[in-house]
C-alpha cells in the first residue's frame, strides 16, 4: 500500500514523538524561561464545597540556584488568598538543558505540607540545603513535555504515559496536568485518576489567572 506524502509524515511524527531540532529546542527554551517567571492571581473552586465557591489563588514562579536539581530551576508556589496567603502547594521545577535534546522537558518535586517556609525564592541561603531525596519525585515519564503555542507556550503531562504510586490515595495515579503560560496569563489544569480510571482529585476544568 501506497501512503500520500502527508501520510507519511505524520506517521513519522508520531513514531518519533514529534521531535523539534536542538537550535529549535534551543530557541523556544530561551524564550519560554523569559516567559515563565512572574505572579499571577485568578480564583480556583473551593475543594469539597458543593455550593459552587470559590477562593483567590496566587501563583508564584521564580528561577532560584539550586544546582541539585538542575542548571535551569525554578520555585512554584500555590497560594490561597494572595501572594502571602497560605501555600497550598509548594514545587520545585527543573528544565533539562542538555545539548542535543529534541523537546524541551520539565521534571517536578513536591514539597510536603509544612517541609520548607513560604517563599522560598526570598530566601537564597536555604537554597543549597534542599536535599531532592526528601521531596516526592516523580518517574521520568511524568515530566512534562514542553511546546510552543501562538504567543505562549504550554507543558503536558498525560496519564497514558505517566502513573506513580500515590502515598496520598494509597494507590497507583495517573494525571492529566496542563500549565499554559502567556505574557498576560497562566493557565492551569489538572485531574488524578485512579487505578480504576475513576477521577480522584480535579481542579475542574481550566483555571485561569491573570499576571499581577
Amino acid at each position: 500500500m501506497q501512503y500520500p506524502f502527508r501520510c507519511l509524515c505524520f506517521l513519522v511524527c508520531l513514531l518519533a514523538a514529534c521531535a523539534v531540532p536542538p537550535q529549535r529546542a534551543d530557541r523556544e527554551l530561551t524564550e519560554l524561561l523569559e516567559l515563565l517567571p512572574g505572579t499571577y492571581s485568578g480564583t480556583a473552586p473551593v475543594p469539597r464545597a458543593t455550593d459552587g465557591s470559590t477562593q483567590a489563588i496566587h501563583h508564584k514562579i521564580a528561577p532560584i540556584d539550586a544546582p541539585q536539581f538542575g542548571a535551569r530551576v525554578y520555585y512554584y508556589q500555590l497560594s490561597t488568598g494572595g501572594p502571602d496567603g497560605r501555600p497550598l502547594q509548594q514545587k520545585i521545577f527543573a528544565f533539562d538543558s542538555s545539548q542535543g535534546r529534541a523537546g524541551n522537558r520539565m521534571r517536578a518535586w513536591v514539597f510536603a505540607p509544612g517541609q520548607v517556609a513560604a517563599n522560598l525564592e526570598q530566601r537564597p541561603g536555604d537554597w543549597n540545603a534542599v536535599d531532592p531525596a526528601t521531596m516526592l519525585s516523580f518517574p521520568e515519564a511524568c515530566a512534562f513535555q514542553w511546546s510552543a503555542l501562538s504567543r505562549g507556550f504550554e507543558g503536558v503531562v498525560t496519564r497514558t504515559r505517566c502513573t506513580f504510586e500515590s502515598r496520598s490515595f494509597g494507590q497507583a495515579v495517573s494525571p492529566d496536568m496542563r500549565y499554559a503560560v502567556f505574557p498576560e496569563r497562566f493557565e492551569w489544569q489538572e485531574s488524578l485518576h485512579g487505578a480504576d480510571g475513576q477521577v480522584l482529585a480535579s481542579t475542574g476544568g481550566k483555571l485561569v489567572a491573570a499576571r499581577d
